[in-house]
């Protein structure tokens, strides 16, 4: 992983391991490898709930007692079937969230959920896996993605990362949020590389400022962000860091949240019993 930077230049997105992450110990390290990437960069790792988990109820206990709650990591339950062969979860959930964000130039504030995977069905333990919303919202609301076949065939479901429901921070538990906190932060990264090992001195603090703040203000106008600044503070920069040539720069931004959840309020309006009697 820390090789394929330095190699070619290109920041890995996502990690997977089809055929070994339903071992919980490469599950874990597939979160711990998607942090800290060339000293610099992260991802989002992918693992497999394995065939030994036979019951989706008991999938939640797996992954608690694996410790396996890495806000870099999403666990899928099923296996997608296309012309009779299983294949692993993992492989088709990498596939969606990478057509999703190709929708988006590439930009990854999109959840793959509700994304159509090229599947016909989905089993475990070498059974049909028949669940319904229900059974699938249990499975997300502890933290773990599966697929689903109720509205648009079969598709991708679930927009939480293992964190959930452990930890609540948004920017931890939605994967479109993860996935966007690791992109401004691997650009942050890229761009301002050049600008290393300048004076410190306003002219710098001014250009760092200037050039993300247009870019978050260009992501912010097309709506893969609801907004984000840059700002160059004195209480994050004590004068003993100055002094020693580091300097911080504060990002805030809020990419949009997944509408997870559509509610309608149903009320029956008696005023149009009128209608009866229009002319």
């Amino acid at each position: 992983m820390d090789e394929v930077f330095p190699r070619f230049r290109l920041i890995p997105g996502q990690i997977i391991a089809p055929g070994f992450s339903g071992d919980p110990s490469v599950a874990l390290m597939l979160g711990a490898k998607s942090a800290g990437i060339s000293g610099h960069f992260h991802c989002i790792g992918i693992a497999d709930v394995p065939a030994s988990v036979a019951n989706y109820t008991d999938a939640a206990a797996y992954v608690q007692d694996n410790n396996l709650t890495d806000k870099n990591l999403v666990m899928f339950f099923g296996s997608p079937v296309f012309n009779g062969e299983e294949e692993f979860g993992s492989i088709h959930w990498a596939g969606i969230t990478a057509q999703r964000d190709s929708e988006n130039e590439s930009i990854p504030y999109w959840s793959p959920s509700n994304k159509r995977m090229l599947a016909n069905g989905i089993a475990h333990a070498g059974k049909e896996l028949m669940l319904d919303a229900r059974q699938a919202a249990y499975l997300n609301g502890n933290g773990i993605v599966t697929g689903l076949s109720f509205i648009g065939g079969m598709v991708g479901w679930g927009n939480r990362t293992a964190a959930y429901p452990g930890v609540t921070d948004v920017k931890d538990t939605f994967i479109p949020v993860r996935r966007m906190f690791n992109f401004v932060s691997n650009t942050l990264v890229t761009t301002a590389w050049q600008l290393v090992d300048r004076p410190l001195n306003r002219r710098l603090a001014g250009t760092v400022c200037d050039t993300f703040n247009v870019w978050l203000n260009g992501l912010a106008r097309r709506e893969f962000l609801l907004g984000g600044r840059v700002e160059f503070l004195s209480t994050d920069n004590p004068d003993t860091d100055i002094m020693d040539g580091i300097s911080r720069f504060h990002v805030f931004f809020a990419p949009p949240s997944p509408a997870r959840e559509i509610d309608f309020i149903l009320e029956y309006d008696p005023a149009y019993i009128q209608t009866l009697f229009a002319a």
